[in-house]
């Protein structure tokens, strides 16, 4: 999988894009100072799980259900030792968000870097999606950041996304601070998902 500039987008007002490819405009947002805002009471019964390297498979499996309408594909195309390196890191904190017993959601903050914290991954998966999990996730995630003593948090969304991703991280006191093109190997077009996930992204390739 590559992820590469685009060459001459700047120098034209349309680039087109060979078969196989997918291009999204990323916006890059801070949480600063990060701090604890006005919670729900209901919890919604939700679980917070950390889970690590030894949870690899449901943790792959959950990525893969939340990810397959957007086309997440980060976590999918690296190598799995490298995914577990990841979730065995005691910075990087991976929760999978379960209710009922059933696992509906992921939520991971990496803080290996003493600057700031990264939202890496929040995302529920398509049923549990508009009930208000979403925010009892955010503030989750802010707490551990808060254990952790970082001022910041950032977090980047793009039009990959669900739409809702960029007025929902804006609402909650996210302010975008850069915007980037990034181009990418479709992940249906390299077997990462089927043809058929995400109907609403055209896929083209050979």
């Amino acid at each position: 999988m590559t992820t590469q500039p685009v060459g001459t987008l700047f120098d034209n007002a349309v680039t087109p894009l060979p078969k196989g490819k997918l291009a999204t405009l990323v916006t890059y947002l801070a949480l600063e100072p990060v701090a604890r805002s006005q919670r729900a009471m209901d919890k919604h019964d939700l679980q917070f799980e950390r889970v690590n390297g030894q949870s690899f498979a449901r943790y792959r499996e959950i990525f893969w259900q939340i990810g397959a309408p957007w086309l997440w594909f980060s976590r999918l195309s690296m190598a799995p030792a490298d995914v577990v390196a990841i979730l065995d890191d005691p910075a990087n904190w991976a929760f999978i968000v379960t209710r009922g017993g059933r696992d509906i959601g992921l939520c991971e903050i990496d803080c290996r870097n003493i600057q700031e914290a990264e939202l890496a991954y929040l995302g529920l998966v398509p049923q549990a999606c508009g009930q208000g999990f979403g925010k009892i996730m955010l503030d989750h995630a802010i707490d551990c950041v808060i254990t952790h003593k970082i001022g910041r948090m950032i977090v980047h969304t793009c039009q990959l996304d669900d739409p809702r991703a960029l007025g929902f991280y804006r609402a909650n006191g996210f302010v975008p601070y850069q915007l980037a093109l990034e181009v990418m190997d479709d992940p249906r077009a390299i077997g990462l998902y089927p043809a058929d996930c995400a109907p609403q992204i055209p896929l083209l390739a050979d």
